[in-house]
């Protein structure tokens, strides 16, 4: 099971506000109240900055530094089953929030955050994959969204964040492989995991699974549906 927790930078919106807003999207979605923070806080916005995707106009970036309160939504846990479309659901949780005033968005696990405008995009360019049908194009977005990849470790080129989606992290050894090309042989191993399955792609890329072993059960990094790690 995978649970999509979301950390926000507002206003200073009451927690009330907050869940108000949240029933009004969605039941699946919590407002931890316990992690609430009715603060400016520079270190979270420091954390926001490093993470940041891309960059924020000067309004947005003025807003921000402003910013009165720091909060985390998480959503109910949910099966592998389910990834796709719960990960769609996020996105568009994200959208509804800012649209509503919230200032920033950071999926907690991967820390993937971008500016309002890119989230907005991402999540209009989602809905119209999913209304087509367009499945490929779909989790690629999600993917973008959502997920850290080309991570550059000791040995591999690492992926966090994929259980989101109900996927393995895939990790692709750093000398098989130029760095431009990592981010398309990761769209097409989990495009391949989920049109045929994990026990197929072992034997096609000569890759062994592995349970996640560098993040604890508790730690939101996790992911339930292990590693793939790719060979030279």
């Amino acid at each position: 099971m995978s649970r999509l927790r979301i950390c926000f930078l507002g206003s200073g919106e009451r927690p009330e506000v907050i869940q108000e807003l949240l029933e009004g999207y969605s039941s699946f979605y919590r407002l931890a109240k316990e992690e609430y923070v009715f603060a400016n806080s520079g270190e979270m916005e420091d954390e926001f900055h490093r993470n940041l995707r891309g960059s924020w106009d000067e309004e947005e970036e003025e807003k921000i530094k402003n910013h009165r309160s720091v909060f985390i939504v998480e959503s109910l846990p949910y099966s592998q089953e389910e990834g796709i479309a719960r990960s769609l659901e996020g996105l568009r949780l994200i959208r509804s929030l800012l649209i509503n005033g919230i200032l920033a968005a950071k999926i907690e696990g991967s820390k993937s955050t971008f500016s309002g405008k890119v989230w907005s995009e991402l999540a209009q360019e989602a809905d119209d994959a999913e209304e087509h049908g367009d499945r490929e194009r779909l989790i690629k977005l999600l993917s973008f969204a959502l997920v850290r990849r080309g991570i550059a470790g000791d040995y591999y080129y690492e992926t966090l964040g994929y259980h989101f989606l109900g996927l393995p992290e895939v990790y692709i050894p750093l000398t098989s492989i130029e760095a431009s090309e990592v981010f398309e042989l990761t769209e097409q191993v989990t495009e391949d995991i989920l049109s045929f399955g994990i026990e197929r792609i072992l034997g096609e890329y000569q890759a062994e699974w592995e349970e996640d072993l560098t993040f604890s059960e508790s730690e939101v990094e996790y992911n339930p549906y292990g590693v793939i790690y790719l060979t030279e």
